[in-house]
């Protein structure tokens, strides 16, 4: 009474070097075209580092305007964002700016300054929600490749958790909840205009990575 048969078994292989080591960088586009903008490494300039992956290997690729950590992306490496974060030495930005995969330029600023928030979609239709300025926010809004509008707020206040997904059905993972920062292994689940909460996180789960669909998703690390 029992089927039995070959099952399809993925796994993980190791890359290529980044040209630097680093934390804390803003990360967008997917396995064979990759951007990784900001964070921290050795030394001021750093802030402003960027680079690109071809599924192969790592290349320097034009530095942002202004230094920042602890930001985050959303687009692909012709069309990416660069949202909010820490300006050296520690000042949280408002600044969103976009790439067309070879420069960046000035985007429509974020409402509050920010850092540490959950974000996804694509350049002209994104989302960020969550984060942290001074306290843990509950906030989110719809990027539409100019400006942001405000939409439903998380059921709990959270930053620095792991996301994937659209404008119209993201995934949060895990964070760092408030108002008394806590970590946690919540999930959210949005349908373009409310959040929902959803099964938790197998363990609490903060600085994680996620990629897919809201319904296909891979949640990584932490």
């Amino acid at each position: 009474g029992t089927l039995r048969g070959l099952a399809i078994l993925e796994a993980w292989a190791s890359g290529a070097n980044m040209v630097t080591t680093r934390s804390n960088s803003a990360g967008f586009g997917n396995s064979a075209a990759l951007v990784s903008a900001g964070g921290v490494s050795t030394g001021p300039a750093d802030y402003t580092h960027v680079e690109e992956y071809n599924g192969t290997g790592w290349a320097t690729a034009t530095s942002l305007p202004a230094g920042r950590y602890n930001c985050t992306g959303a687009g692909t490496l012709t069309a990416g964002l660069n949202i909010g974060g820490k300006t050296p030495p520690a000042a949280v930005s408002d600044v969103v700016s976009e790439y067309d995969g070879t420069n960046w330029t000035t985007g429509g600023a974020y409402p509050i300054s920010i850092e540490g928030t959950y974000s996804n979609g694509i350049q002209t239709a994104a989302i960020a929600s969550g984060g942290k300025n001074p306290t843990v926010q509950s906030v989110a809004n719809i990027y539409n490749g100019s400006s942001w509008t405000a939409t439903g707020a998380l059921p709990a206040a959270r930053c620095q958790g792991a996301n994937c997904g659209t404008t119209s059905a993201s995934l949060n993972v895990g964070g760092t909840q408030g108002p008394t920062p806590t970590n946690t292994a919540a999930t959210d689940h949005f349908n373009g205009s409310t959040w929902s909460a959803a099964e938790d996180y197998p363990s609490v789960l903060y600085y994680g990575a996620a990629g897919g669909a809201q319904t296909s998703a891979i949640v990584f690390t932490g």
